[in-house]
């Protein structure tokens, strides 16, 4: 029994474990949600339940599969649901303050069909709050609680987290991790925990299903009443939880429980810990992977590619420029002429002197002004061939010009400031990304939404770009000029955008982290909305 239940064996299932996650890169061809459920019956739930079945542990009693009663049971299903909007919220502020620039998971994470999305159901809430609870706190927590119900929570906790094998994920689920242990130790119960991971899981699985199931959640999920509303709830869930489960824990163990809690003289940590050793390296491998890649997204992506342009007739354009402040400033409007060939737009925009500083104490200003964006591309693939921007500033005291061709070994600028001498440039293609990758696609600063919209639409859709940016400040070089840079193109939604022309369903498509363009999901590919980083273009 003392064998059946050392440290050691519970640590060597928990390494186990994590290999099979990790091995799961080999499995990534498999349809998203099959794979999922496949995962946490395979190699979560299957490992756990072979542990006890060849230490002839009975596996009910060991697990504490036993009903808390329906007070405790609502009570540990409101603690999951309330914890929820709390976890979403921070995954989105930790993505930001880690620096994550895409986080895109497979193409099918977002399931687009009902069978799809009933499978997301049963991932998200049935199997995973099952299998990893019966690893968890029903084989793991109950060893560790030998050493004290708060060192058995907080680490078996730390270990849950580490189990997700990512560092996004893991510093968004702190509380949850430490909610389903304290749970499963006050009610010794396994249906309670499985209950409180539920009550979470089954609001992300309503999240990720949206598309389909038009709940509406997405909508308030992660603002601050919901979030707020939620963690009272959870701390009221959680009150009521302990003060109905506070008499002596003594009286709570059963005999087979203190049978199982027996162990005699410890071994040496290195004999008991080096599989959570292990287990740790493989963590910080996957997380530092994690750090790294989605920091800088287009190392790993290909070219992206584009194809034909939706629009074969002449289209034209306005829009409502607002700033960071969400401020009307000005106007655009924006033609497009199409040939069999070539593509060419001319987008004009007026807009008022204005400084704005945001809650970040970011500031943005416009010196005021008029210009005029000109991009001509290959109607088939979406390479440029041509590009002009003129600007006129200040009420006319400034004036410039930027042209620019691509030539087969570079770039060709010519800069026109009234007042000052012409300025030239020769950019060749040797000194900007496409010197390691002559297929990528230039796209430039303000003009790219129109090119790009070949872009198949759907979601997952990815890939990187030369952005290029005619004239500008170069931070390597400590002047002023033209500056290509790597960047990744992801796409996302649909999604719901409101514009002065109304309502749209639209798929997002950012370029980089700073610049997002919105097409409408309809035949017309219309751009509804542009921020270019600076400024908002919406749709009038």
């Amino acid at each position: 029994m003392q064998e059946k239940t050392s440290f050691r064996a519970v640590n060597l299932l928990f390494f186990s474990v994590v290999c099979l996650q990790v091995s799961n890169v080999f499995f990534m061809w498999m349809p998203q949600y099959v794979r999922l459920i496949l995962n946490e019956t395979f190699f979560v739930f299957l490992p756990a339940y072979v542990y006890l079945r060849l230490t002839r542990q009975p596996v009910a009693e060991r697990v504490r599969w036993q009903w808390p009663g329906w007070k405790l049971a609502i009570l540990s299903l409101l603690t999951g649901l309330g914890l929820y909007p709390l976890s979403a919220a921070s995954a989105g502020v930790f993505l930001t303050l880690l620096g994550y620039t895409n986080f895109a998971g497979p193409q099918d994470a977002i399931p687009t069909t009902l069978l799809m999305s009933v499978l997301a159901v049963i991932a998200y809430a049935v199997m995973a709050p099952l299998c990893e609870e019966f690893l968890f706190r029903g084989v793991i927590q109950p060893v560790y609680e030998q050493r004290g119900p708060k060192w058995a929570v907080l680490f078996v906790g730390f270990l849950f987290i580490a189990f997700h094998l990512s560092l996004l994920q893991g510093l968004s689920i702190i509380l949850l991790a430490l909610a389903l242990g304290l749970v499963n130790y006050r009610t010794r119960s396994l249906p309670a925990s499985v209950l409180t991971h539920v009550g979470a899981n089954s609001l992300a699985a309503l999240v990720i299903t949206q598309g389909v199931f038009k709940t509406g959640i997405q909508n308030w999920i992660v603002s601050i009443p919901a979030i707020l509303g939620g963690l009272v709830i959870a701390a009221a869930a959680l009150a009521g939880l302990i003060w109905q489960t506070r008499r002596p824990v003594e009286e709570q163990l059963t005999l087979t429980e203190t049978a199982f809690a027996t162990q005699p003289a410890r071994p040496a940590w290195l004999t008991q810990g080096w599989p959570l050793l292990a287990a740790g390296g493989l963590y910080l491998a996957m997380a530092g992977a994690e750090f790294y890649f989605a920091r800088s997204p287009q190392l790993t992506a290909q070219p992206l590619q584009v194809g034909s342009s939706p629009w074969q007739t002449t289209q034209a354009w306005e829009y409502e420029i607002r700033n960071a402040a969400d401020t009307v400033v000005g106007d655009a409007d924006c033609q497009l002429v199409p040939d069999s060939a070539v593509i060419e737009i001319t987008c004009r925009s007026t807009v008022e002197a204005y400084e704005v500083k945001t809650n970040n104490n970011s500031t943005f200003s416009s010196s005021g002004g008029e210009r005029i964006d000109q991009l001509s591309w290959h109607a088939a693939d979406g390479s440029p061939v041509f590009g002009k921007t003129a600007l006129n500033l200040m009420e006319g005291t400034y004036t410039s010009t930027v042209s620019w061709t691509m030539s087969t070994r570079g770039f060709d600028l010519r800069r026109i400031v009234e007042g000052e001498e012409e300025q030239i440039f020769d950019l060749p293609f040797s000194e900007t990304p496409l010197a390691k990758d002559f297929d990528l696609l230039v796209a430039p600063d303000y003009t790219w939404p129109w090119q790009l919209a070949g872009v198949e639409l759907a979601q997952g859709t990815s890939g990187n770009v030369a952005r290029f940016n005619a004239y500008t400040w170069r931070n390597d070089t400590q002047d002023s000029g033209p500056l290509v840079e790597n960047r990744l193109v992801t796409v996302s939604g649909p999604e719901e955008v409101t514009t002065p022309a109304g309502k749209f369903t639209a798929w997002k498509v950012m370029l980089g982290s700073d610049q997002t363009a919105w097409f409408e999901a309809n035949d017309s590919h219309s751009l509804v909305k542009f921020n270019n980083g600076i400024e908002t273009w919406s749709l009038k």
